[in-house]
């Protein structure tokens, strides 16, 4: 998985590309090859074999990783100003996929028996190419609307509850677990400010 092999491998990379992107000036040649050049040596300080390319239009970033030469799997990342996309492929041809910012989106193959509410907007996609899916979105819709929204249409949807429980009365928190066909949905909602923050999480069993 994306979150677990590479964390710290796509920490250091995003964050190069964000102070990259913010540069004025960057597309200078000289100036483009010393910031290609800074990220792999910190990759390879990780233990990293990583080529990177930055775009000439300023506007983009690109990169792949790969833990050493005799290792298939690779990280792909795409990061721009408003947002990126990273791409893990493993040795076996399988990818696992990450959207941030303005490029997350509901993934393909999404399981159309998750609820989702229609305010929601997407700020992290994650799914590992199976039947491994997470979201993390945001909403300015009321959070005992959107608790009672899930619960009533998850048990619509043939989902089994497991688990409801809330949290923090002052900023609310609550956690629901659902069971149906081998598969577990797990939902956390929380008040953020004027805004609920959620994640829906579709694992296999």
């Amino acid at each position: 998985m994306i979150a677990s092999k590479y964390s710290h491998t796509i920490v250091v990379a995003v964050s190069c590309a964000l102070t990259l992107l913010a540069m004025h000036g960057c597309g200078k040649e000289a100036a483009r090859e010393t910031a290609e050049k800074t990220i792999e040596k910190s990759l390879a300080a990780e233990g990293k074999d990583a080529e990177v390319t930055i775009k000439p239009d300023e506007e983009s970033f690109s990169m792949t990783v790969k833990e050493n030469e005799d290792d298939n799997t690779t990280a792909e990342i795409q990061m721009e100003k408003d947002g990126g996309t990273i791409v893990v492929t493993d040795e076996d041809g399988s990818n696992s996929t990450m959207q941030m910012g303005a490029s997350a989106n509901i993934p393909e193959g999404f399981p159309k028996d998750v609820p989702l509410h229609n305010s929601l907007k997407v700020n992290m996609s994650l799914t590992d190419g199976g039947s491994g899916f997470t979201l993390q979105a945001s909403s300015e819709e009321k959070f005992d609307a959107l608790v009672k929204f899930y619960i009533e249409e998850s048990l619509k949807l043939g989902w089994t509850e497991q688990m409801n429980m809330q949290q923090n009365m002052e900023t609310p928190m609550q956690m629901l677990v659902y069971e149906k066909e081998a598969r577990m949905m797990n939902l956390v909602l929380q008040q953020d400010g004027e805004a609920v923050n959620i994640t829906i999480n579709v694992t296999q069993e």
